[in-house]
């Protein structure tokens, strides 16, 4: 079975709007289910596979899996947050590549109504407020 989450995370890492932001190769900021221990550095993604399964036909599995996926998009200020978050809306869905790695897309569409947003205490442990935006994705792709 395809890991969708790290998937996404090497189509964002390929991305140059969003590695222009969160830094590229190893020093990526962008990880699976929550912020890196001991990261101190904003802004980062955070990749989430929320549900999802196989798609089935009357004939049995289609070949196809479906998954939800949501990304956070955390910085330091409220404009950096939904900056990196729009930048990771266009790298996910406009012109739709093939493969995100090696995993063979079939669709991925941002869902209405999805995004959101907000102020957090500092994931670090610091005294500032972090902010974060979110978007949920339908994502098609190969079983």
């Amino acid at each position: 079975m395809a890991d969708i989450t790290a998937a996404c995370i090497a189509k964002l890492k390929a991305t140059s709007a969003v590695t222009s932001v969160i830094g590229s190769g190893s020093d990526a900021r962008a990880w699976p289910d929550k912020i890196k221990e001991l990261s101190t550095r904003y802004p980062c993604c955070v990749v989430m596979r929320t549900s999802g399964g196989q798609d089935m036909t009357l004939q049995g599995a289609s070949g196809l899996e479906h998954a939800m996926i949501e990304v956070e998009s955390w910085a330091e200020t409220r404009a950096a947050a939904d900056s990196l978050d729009a930048a990771v809306v266009t790298a996910l869905t406009a012109g739709v590549k093939p493969t995100w790695g090696t995993v063979y897309l079939s669709e991925c569409t941002a869902q209405l109504g999805s995004r959101d947003s907000g102020e957090s205490p500092d994931a670090t442990g610091g005294d500032k407020s972090a902010y974060w935006a979110r978007t949920a994705f339908q994502v098609w792709y190969a079983a």
